[in-house]
């Protein structure tokens, strides 16, 4: 896992916001971008179960394999406080979205621990991943 600075870091990046386009107000966030380290073995299933242990729900999920072993997953975290983020992984990284307000130190890092356990990988905080 990354170090607490890195996660600290990896927080800070993350923001949401209401943008007026002067016709509509639309949301956008900045994710936290971690890369995989290792051989990432993503089952959904297993990191609902994580995230369950953790008292956290996966809402809104979709994955998908392709014919090349290319994974895909997209889903919604609801936190034991009721904040939301959004999942995008695939085989060689991770995105962490906030769905409103950002998630606290301690929801973060139960998130991230639970892709690590569910995908038996490691994250790695990586700013610099513009996949």
């Amino acid at each position: 896992m990354s170090s607490k600075e890195e996660l600290k870091e990896a927080m800070s990046e993350m923001d949401f916001e209401i943008v007026d386009n002067g016709a509509l107000k639309l949301p956008t966030s900045k994710p936290a971008v971690f890369s995989i380290d290792g051989d990432a073995e993503p089952d959904i299933d297993v990191l609902e179960d994580e995230l369950d242990k953790r008292d956290f729900g996966a809402i809104q999920k979709q994955s998908k394999t392709r014919e090349d072993g290319r994974f895909y997953c997209h889903f919604h975290v609801v936190t034991d406080h009721y904040k939301r983020v959004r999942v995008k992984t695939w085989n060689d990284s991770v995105r962490i979205f906030p769905d409103d307000e950002l998630p606290d130190t301690y929801e973060f890092v139960r998130i991230v621990n639970s892709i690590e356990d569910a995908f038996g990988c490691e994250l790695r905080y990586d700013p610099e991943n513009e996949e």
